[in-house]
């Protein structure tokens, strides 16, 4: 498998880890930039705490990358 769609393949896991869909994706799109809002569900402590350690590994394969890191916080 090429080394980019090894990456890719992680870093999709790592959106799906975080939790319900679309929340790990909203969280991905949130680390380069781009703010999509809150979701219309509330988030549980558990999802919270998952939300948190995928939002450590996509920042951590964005910055491997080379891509910049730039979290939307609310």
């Amino acid at each position: 498998m090429p080394v980019l769609a090894g990456a890719a393949e992680a870093n999709v896991r790592a959106k799906i880890a975080a939790g319900d869909f679309p929340k790990g994706f909203r969280l991905a799109a949130s680390l380069r930039g781009f703010d999509f809002g809150q979701g219309r569900k509330p988030i549980m402590p558990e999802q919270r705490e998952k939300l948190e350690a995928a939002g450590l590994e996509i920042g951590r394969q964005l910055a491997a990358a080379g891509y910049p890191v730039e979290r939307v916080d609310r």
